[in-house]
C-alpha cells in the first residue's frame, strides 16, 4: 500500500510543475501586456520631439536591441543596439511618416473580441510576448498612405524591453485609397 501512495505522489510531481509554469506565465502576461501596449501608444505618439522619443526609450533597457526588416536601400535584418541607435530609428521614422497608427490586431470568435498576447517565460528569467499588429502611416515625401500587417516579439527583463523584433512583409503592404475631398 505504501508503495502505491509513493507511485501516486511521484506521478503528481510533473503536474504540479506544469501548474506552476502556467501560473508563472499568467503572472508574466499580466506584467508584459501593459508594457507592449505602452510601446504601441508611444510609437504612435512620436512627433519628432525629444520628449516623445524619450518616452519611447524609457521602455527599453539601455543596452536593448531592436530588430526590423530592411528599408528599400538595404538588405537583411537591420539591428539597432542601445538607446542611441533606437533613438535614431524612432527619429527617422517620425521624420519620414505622419498619421501613424500601429495597433495590436483584434481577434474575434464566439461573439467576443480581444487583442491576443502570446506570452511565455524566456531563458533570461523574464517574459516574452508576441502580438500581431496592423500598421497604417502616411509617407511625408509623397503623401501616400499605407496599411499592412506585421508581427512583433518582445523579450522583457526587469520590466523593460531587452529585445524587440518587428516583422512587416512589404509584399502585404498596400496603399490606402486617398481621402476624397468633400463635395
Amino acid at each position: 500500500m505504501r508503495s502505491f501512495f509513493c507511485v501516486v505522489l511521484l506521478s503528481l510531481i510533473p503536474a504540479v510543475g506544469v501548474l506552476s509554469d502556467r501560473d508563472q506565465t499568467d503572472e508574466s502576461a499580466s506584467g508584459v501586456a501593459p508594457l507592449v501596449q505602452a510601446w504601441f501608444e508611444r510609437w504612435n505618439a512620436l512627433d519628432g520631439s525629444i520628449e516623445r522619443t524619450d518616452a519611447l526609450l524609457e521602455l527599453y533597457h539601455l543596452d536593448a536591441v531592436h530588430l526590423t526588416g530592411p528599408e528599400s536601400h538595404q538588405q537583411g535584418t537591420v539591428t539597432f543596439r542601445g538607446h542611441d541607435a533606437i533613438r535614431k530609428m524612432a527619429e527617422n521614422f517620425s521624420k519620414a511618416n505622419e498619421r501613424v497608427i500601429f495597433r495590436i490586431e483584434t481577434s474575434t470568435a464566439n461573439e467576443r473580441s480581444d487583442q491576443l498576447f502570446h506570452v511565455t517565460s524566456g531563458p533570461w528569467d523574464g517574459p516574452s510576448a508576441a502580438v500581431e499588429y496592423i500598421a497604417t502611416y502616411t509617407r511625408k515625401k509623397d503623401n501616400q498612405r499605407f496599411y499592412g500587417p506585421g508581427g512583433a516579439f518582445f523579450q522583457v527583463q526587469d520590466g523593460k524591453i531587452k529585445r524587440a523584433r518587428f516583422y512587416m512583409s512589404t509584399g502585404e503592404l498596400a496603399e490606402v485609397e486617398p481621402d476624397l475631398p468633400p463635395r
